[in-house]
């Protein structure tokens, strides 16, 4: 998706082929694609040898994965902020900015394209980077498939693969899948049940996703709790039995010909989640109390086309966005009982529409070296309309408008190595979510919160298998996070943040059986007062030794990070983690069969893998897993 819409071809230089990385020339972008020892495994796995990207498996499904590329999107307390995520085209990611990974079906997926830098506003606002992953054609070439598998801590799957071919050039696929699992802490259990189907007929493509997830969540724990008893919960997520549930089903349609191309989705989202307010705290008659429902409806359309002008190529695009947020809030206990819904106390009405045109040129100058140019303009209207005036009426409506032009150039040298440079300007809005908590944490419309801009510049080398970048970006009003407590976060701005980083990838084919990979960053980060930027560490590392031969995959991989800030006074420990994974494929009279065995935190450290920005109660930490077996086996059947 990346590739084809920056107007970029990626390199195809020999790679190992446990991890395909294919990178767009003249741009900050990694295409990673699916294999067998990845299949199953959590976004955090497949992100974790891209440099630039934080990817945290928190063992919480009730908040998803912390994720942030170069530091943007690094605030968020749950689910995705300041990125732009997209599966087959459609987004995850709603108008507003806020979006989620939890319905991507990752068993499906064939690739992932990954784009940092100032091009990753070409794709609107709220996009400090790209994640465009793409499932597999629906081909008819595997029938049936399936895939069993079972871990520690409680966990299991199962999971169906079908793909029949309907018609000469029509073909159907299916992926059902159940999951659940215990958790390493008290009250971090799940279960899922996620179902995706595709149908391609030409260059049409139809697809159907639904999600069921219910999700405990354990909080986090205090710097003290977490050295004495490491995989504990808070007291207040026992006594309360915190939890979300969510449902989300989701249509989509894409059509690509050979100038032009259009996606067109629609879809609902439902969320029930129980926090942990304490009931004093909601006597307060601005409260909107500790249980949020949340009913969502979203639809969209992208279409896009492409032109050539003489020696140059050009894309221009409109995008038109809108979501429709039902919240409700409910007090968290009936009498003297905790956990439970009780009486009404916020109901309104939110909603964001946006209209989006954009372009990019791609211009070569002489036979060497490429202009790439792009301009995107958005507009984006955000209204609230409260119901329960029993407090006041906290009814409001904010407009954004932004232009965002972005110019690089790249060269190419001899020996296939190549030189380039890009700069551009972004918008991020925002969320709702955000908007719907003021400075003291009470409900009403954050009418004080502003958008965020920030400018940002990229220079790099790459050839051979070796990619090395450095960029720099400086924002004005970052929205950061004032406060979290409970789970509920409330939000501001912050007089501007300076990010300088250097990213360094390598990947290359030893002997005749054997692989490494490497990916480093170093990310500088501080804002306005001096003060290091929360949710995003300063250093990361990742290292991967593959050797395959005879129908097996070996793999021994080494993950490091520095300490992790949670505010200006909390911080988690950096830490070391050895990993292994072993895979085996063959066939027997059914069809093709994979076995999979994967070691994680191999030497059992302690480590806490993410923490909770700005979480006013000290209880900032999130325990990572401690040495975990998994192992699964996938049959096919002709």
């Amino acid at each position: 998706m990346i590739s084809a819409v920056l107007l970029a071809a990626a390199s195809t230089a020999e790679l190992p082929p446990v991890l395909v990385q294919g990178r767009a020339e003249g741009l900050t972008a990694t295409v990673i694609q699916a294999q067998a020892l990845l299949q199953e495994r959590p976004v955090a796995d497949w992100l974790a040898s891209t440099p630039g990207v934080f990817a945290a498996e928190r063992g919480n499904l009730a908040q998803d994965t912390q994720l942030s590329i170069r530091g943007f999107g690094a605030r968020t307390p749950f689910g995705v902020r300041g990125l732009r995520v997209f599966v087959d085209g459609i987004p995850a990611t709603m108008p507003d900015g806020s979006g989620s990974l939890s319905h991507v079906p990752l068993a499906s997926v064939a690739s992932v394209e990954l784009l940092r830098g100032p091009f990753s506003a070409l794709y609107g606002s709220n996009s400090g980077g790209v994640l465009a992953f793409s499932t597999r054609d629906a081909t008819g070439a595997e029938p049936l498939r399936l895939d069993v598998q079972a871990g520690s801590f409680g966990e299991r799957l199962l999971r169906l693969h079908a793909d029949h071919l309907l018609g000469q050039d029509t073909a159907l696929r299916l992926d059902a899948s159940a999951s659940q699992q215990d958790g390493w802490r008290p009250q971090a259990g799940a279960k899922r049940k996620l179902m995706d189907l595709r149908l391609d007929h030409g260059d049409l493509r139809l697809s159907f996703n639904a999600l069921h997830l219910e999700a405990s969540d354990p909080q986090g724990l205090s710097r003290a709790q977490w050295e004495q008893a490491p995989f504990s919960s808070s007291v207040q997520a026992l006594s309360f039995n915190t939890r979300k549930t969510t449902d989300q089903w989701q249509i989509g349609a894409g059509w690509k010909g050979d100038s032009s191309s259009a996606n067109a989705w629609l879809g609902q989202r439902q969320v029930r989640q129980w926090q942990s307010i304490p009931v004093n705290v909601q006597a307060v008659p601005s409260h909107p109390g500790g249980v949020i429902d949340l009913d969502r409806s979203f639809a969209g359309l992208d279409l896009r086309t492409r032109r050539t002008l003489g020696s140059a190529t050009a894309i221009i695009g409109l995008a038109v966005e809108g979501q429709r947020d039902g919240r409700k809030g409910f007090e968290n206990f009936i009498g003297s009982q905790l956990g439970l819904t009780g009486a009404l106390r916020r109901d309104e009405s939110n909603q964001a529409l946006g209209l989006d045109l954009y372009a990019q040129l791609r211009q070569p100058l002489g036979e060497a070296t490429t202009l790439h140019a792009g301009l995107r303009g958005s507009r984006l209207q955000m209204r609230s309309q409260d119901h329960f005036l029993g407090n006041g009426d906290d009814s409001g409506q904010r407009h954004f408008n932004t232009l965002s032009p972005m110019l690089g150039l790249s060269h190419r040298l001899s020996g296939g190595w190549g030189l380039y440079a890009n700069a551009g300007s972004a918008q991020e809005t925002p969320t709702l979510n955000e908007l719907a908590y003021r400075s003291d944490g009470s409900s009403g419309l954050n009418t004080s919160l502003q958008a965020q801009h920030s400018g940002q510049l990229e220079v790099g080398v790459r050839g051979n298998g070796l990619e090395l970048s450095a960029f720099t970006a400086r924002s004005r009003q970052e929205i950061v996070a004032l406060g979290n407590v409970g789970g509920r976060a409330h939000f501001g701005n912050a007089e501007g943040i300076r990010r300088a980083g250097a990213e360094l990838s390598w990947q290359q084919v030893l002997l005749q059986n054997w692989d490494v990979q490497v990916a480093l960053t170093a990310l500088h980060a501080r804002l306005s007062d001096g003060s290091v930027l929360p949710g995003a560490p300063a250093r990361q590392a990742y290292a991967a030794l593959g050797w395959q031969a005879a129908g097996w995959r070996a793999q021994a991989r080494l993950q490091a990070q520095s300490k992790l800030w949670a505010d200006a006074r909390n911080a988690a420990p950096g830490f070391a983690l050895l990993g292994l994974a072993l895979q085996r494929e063959g066939r027997n009279a059914s069809g093709p069969w994979h076995l999979r065995l994967a070691l994680d935190n191999l030497l059992d450290r302690r480590h806490a893998a993410s923490v909770i920005v700005a979480e006013s109660n000290g209880r900032f930490l999130e325990p990572g897993a401690p040495r975990r077996l998994q192992l699964g086996l996938s049959q096919g059947f002709r």
